[in-house]
């Protein structure tokens, strides 16, 4: 779920062989062997860049909202110009009508590097990815490794041009490529939003134009940290700010409504939030969406899952699937009761319980592609949901699957576990 940088910072049974992380990823056939493969990379919620320009004002240059970083102690501003605003109708949601807002770099990787223009390791997000497999001089930005910023504020059913435009994408850079497949990496919520992708296009298409998948920290059951945004605002671990200036702006986010917690995953008997007078499964959204004066956001919620199943195995591609585990993660929410110096339920920061996962993602969520068929299923102990995006055992399997020919990775990170599975 949360891609804000350091600062910002999902059942079928199948057979399972062990394999060596060394082994290399199979190729087609009519792959030709050592080809480098072109890399199309989806970022994850909040890891795009945002730009605002008020309507009123036609000659002016945007200017960058998101993740401008003294705007982090501007959020009424941020709130104001970036909250969507939703139609209970159409069930679509809206911009503020004064501002436009864009999601530039299409194609490029700057926009997705650096979530600031001014280069500074607060809004570092995928930079260090892009720099090491740039070592490689076969991958140069919007060419041989191209980005897509887009509208992480909504749910897939809402962003159908995106998918257009991505459709559009990567037959261009399979034809600008000498007809080379490309690999389709998803950080995150990019995971779920290729993942989306994939299930709409039909098998021969795939078989075209794919060479692999490569859904990296994905989300597929949902996360807790998506319900405590939801509920009492999520501030990215930017201690100077209340949790709560964050809350509205995070509400509105449809996204955030298809990361919460699946009922798939987490039974009824199993409470997400405790607090003194009532305890919520992910079986209670309708309630909880009540009792917390927000029922608009339950209508988003199902709006988001509806039509789109993140367990669902898309067929007709290879699929590599990695994330990070043994990290503490919030696995549930905890709160006080109201008193003198408790705002207590939802408007203070509860009590976080951990459990096992990426330290955004819970386990049992994460691992739900290792009941994919065609699926290499990769988990990289100690290695979380932001950091794994540079960990030198992610770069050196990601570069095999690439078929790139530089290997950085020193003997000291190779002898780093790594858990490996190749399910048939």
């Amino acid at each position: 779920m949360t891609l804000y940088s350091h600062i910002l910072v999902m059942l079928v049974s199948s057979v399972f062989s062990l394999a060596s992380v060394n082994a290399a990823v199979m190729p087609r056939p009519s792959d030709p062997i050592q080809t480098n493969s072109p890399l199309i990379i989806i970022p994850g919620d909040a890891g795009s860049q945002v730009y605002t320009r008020e309507k009123n004002k036609p000659g002016e240059e945007p200017s960058l909202l998101w993740l401008k970083i003294f705007n982090i102690f501007r959020m009424s501003m941020v709130t104001e110009q970036l909250s969507l605003h939703y139609d209970p109708k159409t069930h679509t949601t809206h911009d503020n009508e004064n501002y436009d807002v864009i999601f530039p770099g299409w194609g490029d990787t700057s926009t997705i590097e650096y979530l600031d223009v001014i280069q500074h390791k607060f809004g570092d997000y995928l930079h260090g990815l892009v720099t090491e497999l740039k070592k490689d001089p076969y991958y140069v930005s919007n060419r041989t490794i191209r980005g897509t910023p887009y509208d992480f504020r909504k749910a897939p059913n809402e962003n159908h041009v995106f998918f257009s435009k991505l459709t559009k994408m990567i037959e261009e850079t399979y034809v600008m490529n000498d007809n080379r497949p490309v690999v389709l990496l998803g950080h995150s919520l990019g995971a779920l939003y290729a993942l989306y992708f994939l299930q709409q296009k039909t098998d021969e298409w795939k078989r075209t134009y794919i060479k692999a998948y490569v859904p990296l920290g994905g989300p597929f059951g949902g996360s807790v940290r998506a319900l405590l945004a939801v509920t009492s605002g999520d501030n990215f671990g930017v201690f100077l700010r209340d949790p709560l200036v964050f809350r509205d702006l995070e509400r509105s986010m449809p996204s955030l409504g298809l990361l919460l917690p699946s009922p798939r995953l987490w039974p009824s008997n199993e409470p997400l939030i405790f607090t003194p007078e009532t305890n919520y499964s992910a079986h209670q959204y309708d309630k909880l969406f009540h009792d917390i004066t927000y029922p608009e956001g339950y209508q988003m919620y199902l709006d988001s899952t509806r039509e789109f199943d993140t367990f669902l195995n898309p067929t007709g591609v290879q699929i590599i699937c990695v994330h990070g585990s043994e990290v503490s993660t919030p696995v549930s929410l905890t709160y006080p009761q109201k008193g003198w110096f408790h705002k207590g339920f939802p408007d203070e920061s509860p009590k976080i319980t951990e459990g096992e996962g990426d330290g955004t993602v819970p386990i049992r969520s994460l691992e739900i592609c290792r009941h994919w068929t065609n699926t290499e299923y990769v988990t990289l102990p100690g290695a979380s949901h932001i950091d794994i995006t540079t960990d030198p055992r992610f770069l050196t399997l990601l570069r095999r699957v690439l078929g790139s020919h530089i290997s950085f990775v020193e003997q000291e990170e190779q002898r780093k576990p790594v858990n490996n599975f190749r399910t048939v």
